[in-house]
């Protein structure tokens, strides 16, 4: 297994239902990376503030994505690639 530190902007496709958020897609890199699974998800609160982190999985590779309401933006922090 190999982590790969990104932490670089990406585009995120969300489906909203019932209070909360699932990404269906994402962009990075001029490619478009469909959802296949949501691994885990879990918020980290810094007062007002807040981020959603999300465990994705997309052709057979791990990315962990999150969205800051400070910047209003997603990034991805890191690839797993088995």
């Amino acid at each position: 297994m190999n982590i790969e530190k990104i932490q670089e902007p990406l585009a995120v496709l969300v489906a909203f239902s019932g209070g909360s958020a699932r990404p269906v897609r994402f962009r990075w890199n001029g490619r478009t990376y469909p959802v296949e699974a949501v691994n885990a998800h879990w918020v980290d609160r810094h007062g007002d503030l807040y981020e959603l982190h999300y465990s994705l999985q997309s052709g057979g590779q791990t990315y962990l994505v999150h969205f800051s309401s400070k910047e209003l933006q997603w990034w991805l922090d890191e690839v797993i690639v088995e």
